[in-house]
């Protein structure tokens, strides 16, 4: 969300990774604020792991390329950072499609490239995903983390945890769980260190672990 601010503070400065030849500069004393700032800061740890451009070439583009206007790593970004910011919905698109940081985030000028994608274009870029770019996303990430250790470790600690959700209303894929006597969302949790693997889950919690120990450990 950008505001006005009235006040002045000390200069202090930081240079950002730049776009499309632009210097970002990253400050406290300018008259437009915004309340996602720290959304540059995660944009920085991202372009040094290259962790989102890589992860978008898993997902196949079966679109006409002819009649785009938001590539699938642009799609990937504004719902990551979205998510990031607290706007898990996809609904949020329609109010933050304009937002300047948003759009810094995904590659573009903040004032004179066009608006981030809305809820329809997000909504069809997830309803496209098939179960076999889920499974080149998932090694990817494993990849990736086995990837962040300077050698090979002697030993890995999987931790695994099932943590309820509790849904209400008529949330999509929200079932009902005989053991909370609530309708939620299951999502498996496995942790290594700073490491994180989730998915949702209605039942069988055991079966869903055994899977994903299979697809970690091959």
């Amino acid at each position: 969300m950008m505001i006005n601010k009235n006040t002045e503070n000390s200069a202090q400065e930081l240079n950002l990774f730049p776009i499309k030849g632009r210097e970002i500069e990253l400050c406290f004393n300018g008259e437009r604020i915004s309340s996602d700032g720290g959304l540059l800061l995660l944009r920085e740890l991202d372009k040094q792991l290259n962790l989102l451009s890589s992860a978008s070439n898993c997902i196949i583009d079966g679109r006409d390329q002819r009649y785009i206007d938001y590539s699938v790593k642009e799609l990937l970004v504004q719902r990551v950072f979205q998510i990031a910011a607290g706007y898990e919905d996809c609904n949020d698109c329609n109010d933050l499609r304009e937002d300047m940081i948003l759009k810094m985030c995904a590659d573009r000028l903040p004032q004179s490239e066009n608006d981030l994608a809305s809820q329809p274009t997000m909504s069809r870029l997830e309803n496209s995903v098939t179960r076999s770019d889920l499974y080149r996303l998932g090694k990817f990430l494993v990849d990736s983390f086995i990837g962040s250790y300077s050698e090979s470790p002697s030993v890995i600690i999987l931790d695994c945890d099932d943590t309820n959700n509790d849904t209400y209303g008529q949330q999509e894929l929200a079932l009902f769980n005989t053991f909370y006597n609530e309708h939620c969302y299951m999502p498996l949790h496995i942790y290594e260190g700073l490491f994180k693997y989730s998915r949702l889950s209605d039942h069988g919690f055991y079966k869903n672990k055994f899977s994903f120990l299979w697809i970690f450990l091959s």
